[in-house]
């Protein structure tokens, strides 16, 4: 019996490689996307639910997974919907119908208008050329995500899993993030300091677990193979991106938040497949 629950848990810690390191869960990544008849389906977690295309892009706002967000690609350039990314990041949105112009205000420092198909926008007053036009589609405005971010001073960015064909993190799909704080302005752990602080955490766990119920677990090999070869490769803005390597390439990847050091993993089967917080009871739950 002992060495049946010893496979378990290796096999366990192979699947999913973090613990979550504080409580603080006010952002989040989760998500679940079931394969139907119909094709996928995403929901979120306030139950909303769409269809989800091959070319779907997750967007990604303080570390929160904005619903319903269709992102646009325009001549190699990223469009994002003015009034739901605005509004999240604090600013007012109106529209002036006679001039058929979007005013974006942020404070009492920043008045950003821009025309739908217009090749500049009018920031505080100046002229700013824009690399890609503002476009309406079906009754919503997509304004160029570089041009609104460095208006309003907010940092955005792009993260591709690595093996987008393999059910990576994201299930495979781009990620576009907006920070409306920068790692700079506060103080904020490294990606190698927040790494190790998962392999503290999980170290801890697996040892609380075992020895709450006499598991003969090799803890020196799993620690060794596994646990000590996590390492940050990737940035998705509020994440930092861990993934196992084994000496030849990548896998199992992991978000820890930056702020909070908060972990979350990914768990594919064949119907499903979601991103869960990682806590201190994870290899407890996995036995019940």
């Amino acid at each position: 019996m002992k060495k049946v629950l010893s496979v378990f848990i290796a096999a366990a810690l192979f699947a999913v490689t973090a613990v979550s390191v504080f409580a603080d869960d006010s952002a989040n990544p989760r998500f679940l996307i079931k394969e139907t008849d119909n094709g996928k389906v995403i929901t979120y977690p306030s139950g909303y639910s769409e269809p989800l295309a091959d070319d779907y892009r997750f967007l990604i706002i303080d570390g929160v997974i904005a619903e319903g967000a269709q992102v646009l690609i325009q001549n190699s350039r990223t469009l994002v919907p003015a009034r739901l990314i605005t509004e999240k990041l604090g600013c007012v949105v109106g529209w002036d119908e006679k001039k058929k112009e979007i005013v974006i205000t942020k404070g009492i420092d920043s008045v950003v208008s821009l025309k739908i198909g217009g090749k500049t926008a009018k920031v505080n007053g100046r002229d700013v050329k824009l690399d890609t036009p503002p476009v309406s589609v079906n009754g919503t405005t997509y304004v160029p995500l570089t041009t609104i971010a460095d208006c309003i001073g907010v940092t955005a960015g792009y993260y591709a899993p690595k093996k987008p064909k393999e059910g990576s993190f994201f299930d495979g799909h781009a990620v576009i993030w907006v920070e409306s704080v920068s790692p700079l302005e506060t103080y904020v752990k490294s990606g190698n300091e927040r790494t190790d602080d998962v392999k503290a955490t999980l170290r801890r766990a697996l040892a609380q677990f075992g020895a709450a119920r006499g598991i003969d677990v090799n803890f020196e090999q799993l620690q060794n193979t596994r646990i000590d070869n996590l390492q940050p490769v990737g940035d998705a803005g509020h994440y930092y991106v861990l993934e196992y390597y084994n000496g030849a390439t990548y896998n199992t990847e992991l978000l820890v938040d930056k702020y909070t050091g908060s972990a979350y993993y990914d768990n594919k089967t064949k119907a499903d497949y979601r991103i869960n917080p990682l806590t201190m009871n994870f290899f407890a739950d996995m036995m019940r």
